[in-house]
């Protein structure tokens, strides 16, 4: 089972819910996205998907610490913590 994140952009015109390996569950853009061009529209995507899965990641960290699983195997792993996940980056979290 996978863990999953949602995330904005800035302008809140672009959002997506993903898994923590990157597989984007559900993408909602508004009309003012549009204007932007596919090529723009396509990176803007991918952006978020990308910031989704990180966030994913954190949380996937976060249920598996609760579950016993010790942090120098996390961090083998190469899950992010909470605070690594978003390191002064313009996305908002839903």
């Amino acid at each position: 089972m996978s863990a999953t994140a949602t995330a904005r952009n800035r302008e809140g015109t672009v959002t997506v819910r993903a898994t923590d390996h990157g597989l984007p569950l559900q993408i909602a853009v508004e009309r003012d996205a549009l204007r932007r061009g596919a090529r723009a529209l396509a990176d803007e995507i991918l952006q978020v998907t990308r910031h989704a899965a990180i966030e994913a990641r954190a949380r996937r960290r976060a249920e598996l610490s609760r579950a016993g699983v010790p942090d120098d195997v996390l961090d083998r792993l190469g899950l992010p913590t909470s605070t690594t996940a978003q390191p002064g980056t313009w996305m908002r979290p839903v």
